[in-house]
């Protein structure tokens, strides 16, 4: 796949998300349109939307030069860097599959035994920063 592709396939799995999100399955909403009703509306990635508004509107444009502009007399006007690719990556990732507090703050529990020696647990608790 070329990095078009690649980035047009995860963009295209966020606006998917987007729409399944708002309801809007069957009816066509511009990108921006969606991060403005997902910023502002009480759903659960509405704060990361709003902290990323940003980027994800310009990665939108990315979307747009690439499949709108992606061949004018023969040259190709946008092509999405290895940066754009890992970043679009990311916030799928981050939209798609948020982090979950087990995700978040889940510890190994440290077991030993009544009959351990203190010695060797004391050495293992050292090794695991407890």
């Amino acid at each position: 796949m070329s990095k078009s592709e690649i980035f047009m396939a995860l963009f295209n799995e966020i606006d998917k998300y987007f729409d399944l999100l708002l309801g809007k399955t069957d009816s066509f909403m511009p990108f921006n349109e969606k991060l403005k009703v997902i910023a502002h509306g009480g759903y659960p990635i509405s704060k990361f939307i709003k902290l990323h508004d940003h980027t994800l509107k310009y990665l939108g444009e990315l979307r747009n030069m690439i499949s709108h502009g992606l061949r004018v007399s023969g040259e190709v006007y946008a092509q999405p860097s290895a940066f754009a690719i890992q970043q679009i990556k990311s916030y799928k990732d981050a939209i798609l599959t948020p982090p979950t507090v087990l995700s978040c703050f889940h510890k190994d529990v440290y077991v030993c035994t009544l009959d351990s020696r203190l010695s060797k647990i004391l050495i293992q608790m050292k090794e695991r920063h407890i």
